[in-house]
C-alpha cells in the first residue's frame, strides 16, 4: 500500500515541511509585501466571498467589511511566517488545531493562539517562534501527519486547540477528504466502503479511542523531547460554547458568520494561559 502515496499526494510526508492539504494550490494567490509570508488571501474556503455577499444580502449584522482583512499565509499554507525564514536556534510554540487555530474568518491578531504567543512571550520575557500548524476542517490525523517535523521546530510547547472527535481523513486517488463518519451513510457507496459502514456501528467508540490514543501518542512525542504538551478544546474545556455564544448574540460570530469572534479566541486564550502557567 505504501507505494501507492507518491510524492505528490497530499497526505505524503514532505522532504522539507507540512503542507495544509486543505487550501489546495495556491500559486494564483495574490502575493505579499510581508516578505516572511508567500501567499495573501481575501477568501479561503468557509469564508468566501459568496458566503459573505449572502450574510449581507441576509442582514446578517457583521462588523466586517469584504476587505477588512487578508490572510497571510507562509509557503506551504499555513498563517504563519515561512518556516525557512524562522530562526530555529530559538524555541518555538507549536499550536495545532482546526480552523479555530487557523483562525477562520478573523483577522491574525484575534485569534486565540495569537493572543497567547503573545502573553506567553510577555510572561516569560522571552521571543519564541510562532507555529501555527492550524488546518481549516482539518482533524486529530494532522497531529500524527505533523509529528514526523516536531523535532525541526525545536519545540518549547505544543499547545492543542483539540478539533471534535468525528472528523477523519480518508484517503482516494485524488486527495485527502475530511468528512464526518455519519456523511457517508447517505452516500451508496457502501461496497466500496464496507469497512467504513461496519466501524458506523460503533462509531462512537472507535473515535473515542482514536482520540485518545492521538493525544497520548502526542503527549508521548512531547516527554521523549522534554517539552511541555498542552491539550484543551474551545468548545467545553473551560467554558460552555453554546452558553458564550447565546451570551454574545451577534458578537459571537467572525466575519465567515459561523466560526467564533475575537471575545471568545480571547476569553479561551486568558483561559489557557492561566492553566498553563499555574500547573
Amino acid at each position: 500500500m505504501r507505494h501507492k502515496l507518491k510524492d505528490t499526494h497530499p497526505l505524503s510526508f514532505s522532504k522539507e515541511w507540512p503542507e495544509n492539504v486543505i487550501l489546495g494550490n495556491l500559486k494564483d494567490s495574490k502575493t505579499t509585501d510581508n516578505t516572511n509570508r508567500t501567499y495573501s488571501l481575501t477568501w479561503i474556503p468557509m469564508d468566501t466571498e459568496e458566503n459573505f455577499n449572502q450574510l449581507v444580502r441576509k442582514g446578517f449584522p457583521n462588523k466586517f467589511d469584504a476587505d477588512s482583512f487578508n490572510y497571510e499565509l507562509g509557503k506551504h499554507g499555513f498563517r504563519c511566517d515561512d518556516f525557512d525564514t524562522l530562526d530555529f536556534t530559538k524555541q518555538s510554540i507549536v499550536y495545532l488545531g482546526c480552523s479555530h487555530t487557523f483562525g477562520i474568518g478573523s483577522s491574525e491578531e484575534d485569534i486565540w493562539c495569537s493572543i497567547l504567543h503573545k502573553l506567553l512571550q510577555e510572561h516569560y520575557n522571552t521571543e519564541f517562534n510562532y507555529i501555527n500548524l492550524g488546518v481549516g476542517g482539518g482533524c486529530i490525523d494532522d497531529y500524527l501527519r505533523f509529528m514526523p517535523y516536531m523535532k525541526r521546530f525545536n519545540p518549547r510547547t505544543i499547545v492543542s486547540c483539540t478539533p471534535p472527535t468525528h472528523r477523519m481523513i480518508l484517503c482516494n486517488e485524488v486527495g485527502a477528504g475530511y468528512m464526518g463518519m455519519w456523511l457517508r451513510k447517505s452516500i451508496n457507496h457502501q461496497n466500496d466502503y464496507n469497512a467504513f459502514f461496519e466501524l458506523l456501528k460503533y462509531n462512537e467508540e472507535y473515535f473515542l479511542y482514536k482520540y485518545d490514543m492521538t493525544l497520548h501518542a502526542i503527549k508521548s512525542l512531547a516527554d521523549a523531547m522534554e517539552i511541555e504538551f498542552h491539550e484543551a478544546n474551545i468548545r467545553d474545556t473551560f467554558f460552555d460554547i453554546e452558553e458564550v455564544k447565546t451570551q454574545l448574540g451577534d458578537e459571537a460570530h467572525g466575519r465567515d458568520g459561523s466560526h467564533y469572534s475575537r471575545k471568545i479566541h480571547e476569553m479561551f486564550a486568558t483561559s489557557y494561559f492561566k492553566k498553563m502557567t499555574e500547573e
